[in-house]
């Protein structure tokens, strides 16, 4: 389990710089799920002397649990997973990580501390001013969207298992100020839908993905926020969080606690996330983007590091190769992802007058 967010989390861990990252959802969506196999499918693509570590050694105990649970609910499928609204976190959950830069010799140098905030579900209707703060001293915002409630849920049902107005208000509060930020809109268990778009549509027709269609609809408001600001960017980017179930349906809990039950199967495939690891692509491409910008000149005494991290950076882009790459759709300033690094560079389209909606292939 992360630390508390109490006034302990404030205090430095050595490295001079640092983000924060807030996720935010519903109780039981998987944000926690979301960052354990993140940070487990990262260490596949990390370069021999860069590290990407928890900070402390409770963090890495408690996220390898994570994953692992995961792994065994998909061998061991049921036929349902029941979500109740009263589970989850009760206050924020701190995850510290830091990069370090490993020297010819050896010697790890501290760079980078990314913070992540896992904030309760509840937060939204029972602490929203605490929320809001945690938000907006956040420059990376990742919003956990329920696919399987997006999908086949009537959009006022959707609205109760996934929050959309909650979302959009807490967005409103942040972008009051002119900090560059960036926002992931991220539907957790999308398998069914990308499958399905993966063998009957042109992979390269990603505004033809229903579920980016869906999101489209039902994040309307909150996307109509990033259009005509150049200090923002959104992204819907959908991942796929067991790669080895079929989505059934949706409903809400009978006991009725406001929770809901997700049905699904078991498919013959094997455990494998897939896309799992592309929020953080964008992630790690914003930070070095912001880095060079505020830091300039003075940053070219990490060009080594940055030589390394720009070889994760693409290695990340091309991990996911062909038919496996996932539809994602950009909005606001994409330019904010631009770096000297090169990644991306010319490659974000713009907002245009469709909502700043464009849709593009993820990679």
């Amino acid at each position: 389990m992360g630390k508390q967010d109490d006034k302990s989390m404030t205090r430095d861990y050595g490295y001079g710089e640092h983000i924060d990252v807030c996720l935010i959802g519903p109780s039981g969506v998987g944000k926690t799920s979301l960052l354990a196999t993140m940070y487990h499918h990262l260490q596949d693509y990390l370069p021999g002397n860069v590290q990407f570590k928890p900070l402390e050694n409770e963090l890495f105990v408690s996220l390898t649990r994570k994953y692992e649970g995961l792994a065994k609910m998909a061998n061991v499928p049921p036929h349902s997973l029941a979500v109740d609204d009263s589970g989850g976190n009760m206050d924020i959950q701190t995850y510290p990580f830091g990069f370090n830069f490993v020297t010819h010799n050896g010697t790890p140098v501290k760079f980078l501390q990314v913070n992540f905030h896992d904030t309760p579900g509840g937060y939204t209707k029972t602490m929203p001013e605490k929320l809001t703060a945690k938000i907006n001293s956040s420059q990376i915002i990742i919003v956990a969207v329920d696919a399987g409630a997006m999908m086949k849920a009537t959009l006022s049902n959707a609205n109760e298992f996934n929050g959309y107005k909650y979302v959009t208000h807490h967005l409103e509060e942040t972008f009051v100020d002119a900090r560059n930020r960036l926002v992931l809109f991220v539907p957790i268990k999308a398998e069914t839908w990308i499958a399905d778009w993966r063998v009957a549509r042109n992979m390269a027709d990603a505004a033809g993905n229903p579920l980016i269609q869906k999101a489209g609809e039902h994040l309307a408001q909150a996307l109509k926020l990033f259009t005509g600001f150049n200090n923002r960017l959104g992204i819907v980017v959908p991942v796929e969080t067991m790669g080895c179930v079929r989505y059934l349906a949706t409903t809400f809990a009978p006991d009725g606690k406001g929770g809901e039950v997700i049905h699904y199967s078991r498919t013959h495939d094997e455990f494998r996330p897939r896309h799992i690891h592309f929020p953080l692509f964008y992630t790690l491409n914003f930070i070095a983007a912001e880095f060079f910008r505020n830091k300039g000149i003075l940053w070219k005494f990490f060009y080594h590091f940055f030589g390394n991290y720009k070889k994760l950076l693409r290695a990340l882009e091309k991990s996911d190769m062909g038919d496996s790459r996932p539809p994602v759709s950009f909005h606001g300033n994409g330019e904010l992802l631009d770096s000297p690094l090169g990644i991306k560079k010319n490659r974000i389209p713009k907002a245009d007058g469709n909502n700043g909606l464009e849709a593009t292939q993820g990679g």
